[in-house]
């Protein structure tokens, strides 16, 4: 079980930075507390031990270093509606950095930082959603979708999509038709 989302962006407020090791502790500390067992009290205690421990640590950390992570999910954030809205027209991370203002190595960093993921990763995530959407309510060929999301080369968005999802889109089709 994960820590309530409403929970979440409550620490996200009281702790400036820092929230991800605070996140763990709560998500073990209710995983724990869903599974009563042999030890079930000193496991629990524990893990409240280990959030007393990751709620110092954040409280702890530097106030630029807050105002630096603030920052960084200020540009990564522009950067996903940037992609939302412009995905169809390019994936060249060189041109959403140039629309943000900031390099593409530092949107990069920002988005490995926040995201976990490159810049590049999360626009093909972004064009595989809308890919998977038209997959299972068009009736398109791979080639128009693909084309349709600027992609000229049908067999390089198979490929890419095949990295996404896991399948090829034709076995992703047909095993959401079943």
């Amino acid at each position: 079980m994960t820590w309530p989302r409403a929970w979440r962006a409550l620490a996200a407020g009281v702790i400036a930075t820092g929230t991800d090791p605070v996140h763990r502790a709560l998500d073990g500390l209710l995983a724990e507390a869903d599974r009563p067992g042999e030890q079930h009290d000193l496991a629990m205690r524990a893990h409240i031990a280990l959030l007393q421990v990751a709620l110092h640590r954040a409280r702890s950390l530097p106030a630029s270093l807050a105002a630096a992570e603030g920052r960084a999910r200020v540009h990564v954030g522009a950067f996903r509606l940037l992609v939302d809205e412009k995905f169809r027209e390019t994936r060249r991370i060189a041109d959403y950095a140039d629309a943000l203002g900031i390099s593409q190595t530092h949107l990069s960093r920002v988005c490995r930082q926040v995201l976990g993921a490159s810049a590049l990763t999360v626009i093909e995530r972004r064009i595989a959603l809308e890919a998977r959407r038209q997959l299972l309510f068009s009736t398109l060929s791979i080639k128009q979708i693909g084309a349709g999301l600027g992609y000229d080369d049908p067999a390089y968005f198979t490929r890419m999509l095949k990295r996404v999802l896991g399948v090829p889109p034709l076995t992703f089709r047909r095993q959401a038709d079943r």
